[in-house]
């Protein structure tokens, strides 16, 4: 994901993951209940799918033992990956770094 979102572009991010999630309701791989903090949509030329940020991890772990770590990384650069961990923790961050000085 890249580290310049505009505060529009993070905010579509949000709305499509958001949306995503509730479509989805659970993970598909390991039948948990999907969180939007720590759900991952991955987009394609012709797939979307959703998953737990636990299961994401074990399949690209899995694939990097599978394929390597430089097939891994190309695969990923033709996907559009929305990490919802990255984007609550830059909202909370962007938040945090607007509050007035003293406020709680």
């Amino acid at each position: 994901m890249s580290e310049t979102l505009s505060d529009l572009e993070l905010h579509i991010r949000k709305q499509l993951l958001r949306y995503a999630v509730s479509q989805a309701i659970f993970c598909p791989t390991c039948g948990g209940i999907l969180d939007v903090r720590r759900a991952i949509l991955t987009e394609g030329s012709a797939r979307t799918g959703i998953a737990c940020a636990s299961c994401w991890e074990s399949l690209l772990e899995r694939m990097r033992e599978r394929f390597g770590a430089d097939r891994v990384t190309d695969v990923l650069t033709e996907l559009s990956v929305t990490d919802g961990r990255e984007l609550y923790r830059r909202a909370r961050n962007r938040s945090l770094a607007e509050k007035p000085e003293g406020a709680c």
